[in-house]
C-alpha cells in the first residue's frame, strides 16, 4: 500500500446530525505527516472524541472531506476503510478465552476471506506486530490475564497487524500507571519512526504529551492549531487554552531528548 501521503482534511465540520444539527467544530483544515507522533489535546468537552470518531470513520462529518493517501474515507466501504485506518479505543476488548496471538490476528480481518483464513504472509505480519511490542513470549497467554499495560500493547499490536497508514488511539494511557504510560508513549514514538506510520492519539497528561509528541493538535473553542510543542508553548496558545501560567507550561516541557 502506498502511504506517502498524510492524513488531510478540507473544510471539515464535525458534529452530530439529527432533527437539529449540533455543530462541534469547523471548518477545519489540517494535515498530519507520516513518521510522526501527533497528540490531540484540549480541555474536557471541547470535542476531541468527536474529532477522533470522525477521523476514524465512525461518525460522518457535517461537511468537508477527510483523505488518507488521497482517498476520501467516506467514499470507501467499511472493509476498504479498515485498510487505511486502525483504531485503538480507550477500553481494551474483553477477550474472553482468546490468546494474545488470537487478538492480534483479528487485525488481519480486512485482508482475509469470510472463513478468516490467514496466509503465510498474514502470519509473518502477526509475528512482526508481536515483536514490535515485545510480546512474542506471551503470544499463547490468555489476553484476559495480562496486566493493563500489556493489554494495551496487544491492542497496539492488533492495530499494527491491520497494516494501515493511519493509527488512531483514544486516550491510550488513561488507565495506566506512570511507568506504563511512559512505556506506551515510548512505544508509539518508536513505531511512528520505524514503521513510518501516521499516529494520532488523544490524552489528558499534558506533561507526557509535551514530552513525547513530535507535534500537537490543540483544540480550542472554534479552532484547531497544529504545530510543534515548542511553538504552541512560545506562542502562549497552551497557556491560554488550559488557563495556566507560562512558567508552569515550560516546567512540563522537558522533551524526548532528555527522557
Amino acid at each position: 500500500m502506498n502511504n506517502n501521503l498524510p492524513l488531510s482534511t478540507n473544510d471539515l465540520i464535525i458534529g452530530y446530525k439529527g432533527k437539529k444539527e449540533a455543530r462541534v467544530a469547523g471548518p477545519l483544515h489540517f494535515s498530519i505527516p507520516k513518521g510522526a507522533l501527533t497528540g490531540l489535546i484540549g480541555i474536557n468537552g471541547i470535542g476531541k472524541s468527536t474529532l477522533l470518531k470522525t477521523l476514524s470513520g465512525l461518525l460522518p462529518p457535517l461537511a468537508g472531506e477527510i483523505k488518507i493517501n488521497n482517498q476520501n474515507i467516506f467514499k470507501l466501504s467499511s472493509q476498504e476503510r479498515a485498510k487505511y485506518i486502525s483504531l485503538v479505543l480507550t477500553t481494551p476488548i474483553n477477550g474472553g478465552f482468546a490468546t494474545v496471538e488470537e487478538i492480534v490476528k483479528m487485525g488481519r480481518y480486512p485482508y482475509t476471506n469470510w472463513q478468516f483464513a490467514v496466509s503465510k504472509t498474514d502470519k509473518g505480519i502477526i509475528d512482526n506486530a508481536l515483536a514490535s511490542v515485545n510480546l512474542e513470549a506471551k503470544r499463547n497467554h490468555l489476553f484476559a490475564e495480562l496486566s493493563d499495560g500489556n493489554k494495551q500493547k496487544v491492542m497496539i499490536a492488533k492495530a499494527l497487524a491491520q497494516d494501515t497508514p493511519l493509527m488512531i488511539l483514544d486516550e491510550p494511557t488513561v488507565h495506566l500507571d506512570i511507568k506504563n504510560k511512559f512505556i506506551i508513549l515510548q512505544l508509539l514514538q518508536k513505531l511512528a519512526k520505524e514503521h513510518q506510520k501516521t499516529i494520532l492519539f488523544s490524552g489528558h497528561d499534558l506533561d507526557y504529551m509535551l514530552t513525547f509528541c513530535d507535534q500537537l493538535m490543540l483544540m480550542t473553542e472554534g479552532a484547531l492549531s497544529v504545530n510543534f510543542p515548542e511553538h504552541l508553548i512560545e506562542s502562549g496558545a497552551i497557556t491560554k487554552a488550559f488557563d495556566l501560567k507560562p512558567q508552569e507550561v515550560k516546567n512540563l516541557f522537558f522533551r524526548k531528548n532528555i527522557v
